[in-house]
């Protein structure tokens, strides 16, 4: 039984209702150019909600926020399930897919839309520098000064 876990006041009033996932470069290109339309996780924000807007962390070497996308679905299910329904979507092999979710019984995918890339990417050290930022291991809630900044970026 999933525990439900709701966002404090305090949570609420630092965040906007917005993510930033962290995702291999290769993922994050495959996401922005269209060839990944699914993400997973291992687990996901319980209250996460369609149309949820994510910001895309390449990780090493890229080190940036390379540009976002939106949740359209979001799917818990068993890892069996997961494979068959969105393989051809999740830009991975069996392998890697078996490799990631070993020892878990579900899973959590992310059917993405909307995809829009930075006309100019946002490096981590400037992250650091001007909004104390720190890469999350899987995702974390955009807080309201870096999130103000990324609404107003221009994108192609």
């Amino acid at each position: 039984m999933t525990k439900e876990r709701k966002l404090d006041e305090d949570t609420i009033s630092k965040n906007c209702c917005s993510l930033i996932l962290s995702v291999k470069p290769i993922y994050a290109d495959a996401i922005l150019n269209k060839q990944k339309t699914v993400e997973l996780r291992k687990q996901f924000a319980n209250n996460t909600s369609n149309e949820t807007r994510i910001y895309i962390y390449s990780t090493s070497p890229i080190k940036a926020i390379v540009g976002f996308t939106y949740i359209q679905q979001l799917w818990t299910l068993s890892i069996k399930d997961i494979w068959n329904k969105f393989e051809e979507k999740a830009f991975i092999s069996k392998e890697q897919f078996d490799k990631y979710f070993l020892g878990k019984s579900y899973g959590t995918a992310l059917v993405l839309g909307n995809v829009k890339t930075f006309s100019k990417v946002i490096p981590l050290e400037i992250l650091r520098k001007k909004f104390a930022f720190t890469p999350p291991q899987s995702f974390q809630y955009t807080k309201k000064p870096l999130c103000k900044l990324l609404q107003k970026l221009p994108f192609e």
